[in-house]
């Protein structure tokens, strides 16, 4: 069955609005008359829809459902990598049930986010989620912060109840020194 992503509001209605994406992923789509589909808000809610090809639209053919958010939530701290590995490394997040995600730019990573471009690509990256989200049949997006510094991630990592770290050679600081400064 084919997901789509919808606003909120939209899974209460009987005929579904679309966004301007959707109806673009709809028409590459080419559903037939009768096929049913999956809107889903990404917080949890979704309900199925039929498509009627005399009308061109999407009518409910089920109730809204809703998944609770699970009990513990799990937050991924990466460093922002360059290429489509970035991307990869959302996508894979997403479908393991991550409930946050914190892209952070230290001194040794590659990639530099110029301050002004830092929501532009928060955005896409939260499109990226969404995608994952939309094709792994995940009910929760991630939520994808704005990227930032080592140092402001370390504020962060304080926030966490429990923390596990993963890190390479060379081999850097103590981590817990770092959090404790």
């Amino acid at each position: 069955m084919h997901r789509l992503p919808v606003d909120t509001a939209a899974l209460d209605e009987s005929v579904a609005p679309l966004t301007a994406e959707a109806r673009r992923h709809l028409k590459v789509l080419r559903p037939q008359d009768g096929e049913t589909f999956e809107l889903f808000d990404g917080r949890g809610a979704w309900r199925s829809y039929r498509y009627d090809a005399a009308e061109g639209r999407l009518v409910a053919a089920g109730e809204r459902e809703y998944a609770p958010r699970p009990a513990r939530g799990l937050v991924l701290f990466a460093c922002v990598t360059k290429g489509s590995r970035w991307d990869w490394t959302l996508e894979k997040a997403t479908e393991l049930g991550v409930s946050r995600i914190v892209p952070v730019v230290s001194d040794r990573t590659i990639v530099r986010i110029p301050p002004a471009e830092r929501e532009a690509k928060r955005e896409r990256w939260q499109r990226i989620a969404e995608d994952a989200a939309r094709q792994s049949d995940a009910k929760w997006v991630p939520e994808v912060a704005s990227p930032v510094t080592f140092a402001e991630s370390l504020a962060l990592v304080k926030s966490t109840r429990c923390f596990v770290g993963a890190l390479t050679e060379p081999r850097p600081p103590m981590l817990a020194a770092a959090v404790a400064a």
